[in-house]
């Protein structure tokens, strides 16, 4: 969230203590100096310390160790778990897991035939093997964004993927343009009543590809958002910025066909970000998503 963040204290132990000391310098600081209390988790991993800053509320620090996590988080439910919406949570429960601990102790093959990488993911993140480092941020580049009011209200998956491919088109574009790539996609979702709903989804691996990021958007509608419910603007951000070099993947043999087809992806993109910086952003426009009634594209664009 926008009231978050991530430390990685590894390196500052020697001068200002450990964890939950540095922890506690913190919080002390903002509430003397801001009058703000905070909930901090301490732990090894970024996930368990999410789960310790939600564990207790407004005014506590969390330590979640290894020698404790399995009795403090296993009996949690399934749903504190991060990255677990609701849709997850109800497919989690027709399989029998309801909790934290019931999640660790499931077979990672099946819970990857369930939900592809999202399954291996959730595997790791349940059982602390979460090991992905806290990474800064460009002062240049903190996220992209790009949002849309449409003339009517979408309604239903076709009309949100019309919206959602237009909204990133351009994101991955940027993306590439500031040679990064997006390690988590938000969606935020406003309804007919200017309610604001949002969610957020690691992007497996992280990627620049337009239509990589509108999948994982669109998989946070699906999960989060009923069909019958309109809505009226979305907004898709890339953010978890890391540089291209950062995100390099190693590739096994069994993922080559993936691969050439992310490459080809990335390939068709990138010709048509050339040819709409020598000949404008109108260049080349999709005609199913010019096709609407959605408000999408000037009728001078086509």
């Amino acid at each position: 969230g926008i009231d978050e963040s991530w430390l990685d204290v590894t390196a500052s132990q020697k001068l200002f203590g450990g964890g939950y000391e540095i922890a506690r310098k913190i919080s002390d600081a903002v509430k003397n100096e801001l009058n703000i209390t905070l909930s901090v988790g301490v732990s090894f991993n970024k996930v368990f310390a999410k789960l310790g800053s939600d564990y207790k509320k407004p005014d506590a620090i969390t330590v979640i160790d290894r020698n404790n996590f399995k009795s403090m988080l296993y009996p949690l439910p399934v749903s504190a778990l991060l990255f677990v919406g609701k849709k997850t949570t109800d497919t989690l429960f027709s399989l029998g897991i309801k909790s934290i601990g019931e999640l660790a102790y499931a077979t990672p093959q099946m819970l990857k035939l369930k939900f592809g990488k999202l399954g291996e993911m959730l595997y790791k993140y349940a059982n602390g093997l979460d090991d992905t480092p806290v990474t800064a941020i460009s002062d240049d580049v903190k996220s992209i964004s790009n949002g849309f009011t449409f003339k009517h209200d979408l309604l239903g998956k076709a009309e949100w993927k019309l919206g959602v491919d237009f909204l990133s088109d351009e994101i991955g574009s940027r993306l590439r343009k500031n040679l990064v790539k997006c390690g988590t996609v938000q969606v935020s979702i406003k309804d007919e009543y200017l309610r604001v709903v949002q969610r957020q989804r690691p992007q497996i691996p992280p990627s620049d590809i337009s239509s990589e990021i509108a999948k994982t958007a669109m998989a946070i509608l699906d999960e989060e958002w009923q069909q019958n419910k309109p809505i009226r603007m979305i907004t898709v951000a890339a953010t978890n910025l890391i540089s291209c070099d950062e995100a390099s993947v190693q590739t096994t043999l069994f993922d080559e066909q993936r691969d050439i087809k992310r490459v080809r992806k990335k390939e068709t993109e990138l010709a048509v970000d050339r040819i709409r910086e020598k000949f404008g952003e109108s260049a080349i426009l999709k005609g199913a998503l010019m096709n609407t009634d959605l408000g999408l594209y000037d009728e001078s664009d086509e």
